[in-house]
C-alpha cells in the first residue's frame, strides 16, 4: 500500500508546469525566440515541443527495429523450409 501511495504522489508530481532554468547560447536564445514570434508560439512551446522531437526520435532510434521480410528472387514454384 505504501509503494502506491508513492507512485501516486510522484505520478501527479508533474502534471502542473515545471519552471527550470537552462544555460542557452545567446545566439540560439536569439534564433529561438526569433522562431517563436514567427510562429506566434511561446518561448517554452517551443522549447517543450523540440525536447518531445528529440525525445520521440531517441526512443524510435533505440526501439526495437520492424523485422525484415525475407524476399527471394526465383522463377517460381514451392519454396520448401
Amino acid at each position: 500500500m505504501k509503494g502506491l501511495i508513492i507512485d501516486t504522489l510522484y505520478r501527479n508530481l508533474y502534471r502542473r508546469p515545471v519552471k527550470t532554468t537552462l544555460d542557452i547560447n545567446d545566439s540560439l536564445l536569439a534564433n529561438a525566440k526569433a522562431l517563436a514570434a514567427r510562429q506566434r508560439t511561446s518561448l517554452a512551446r517551443l522549447i517543450e515541443e523540440g525536447l518531445q522531437l528529440r525525445l520521440r526520435s531517441s526512443h524510435t532510434a533505440t526501439g526495437v527495429s520492424k523485422p525484415k521480410i525475407p524476399v527471394f528472387k526465383g522463377r517460381g514454384g514451392w519454396l520448401l523450409v
